[in-house]
């Protein structure tokens, strides 16, 4: 018997884990999705990248307010959340992978 490599398992229970529920934490500023009745993942709001298309093309969006953000929905297939008020949606397995935006945007937050 092969052990699996630590990759293979994150894969493995990524493609395992099917949201339950999505809501925002107001005073923590996170993102919260449940899987079930095991397993919470938060992210904090303020390192998702956020962008709207303005008058010369794609700008980040200011920091949404609390009442901005607790309209939270998953989506019908359980693989995206969103906060439609502000037009923002998220890749629930991309969020597991700790991806929170551009390669851009990931360089920008982790120097901080």
């Amino acid at each position: 018997m092969t052990a699996a490599t630590p990759a293979q398992v994150h894969e493995d229970s990524a493609s395992t884990l099917v949201p339950t529920a999505a809501r925002y934490l107001s005073e923590s500023r996170e993102l919260e999705v449940s899987f079930g009745n095991h397993f919470k993942g938060r992210w904090a709001v303020d390192s998702l990248q956020m962008l709207r298309f303005g008058e010369t093309g794609w700008e980040s969006l200011p920091s949404p307010t609390d009442a901005e953000l607790s309209d939270v929905v998953l989506w019908e297939g359980k693989d995206v959340v969103e906060f439609p008020t502000i037009d923002q949606h998220y890749s629930i397995p991309a969020l597991l992978r700790g991806q929170l935006g551009s390669k851009q945007w990931m360089k920008k937050i982790s120097a901080k």
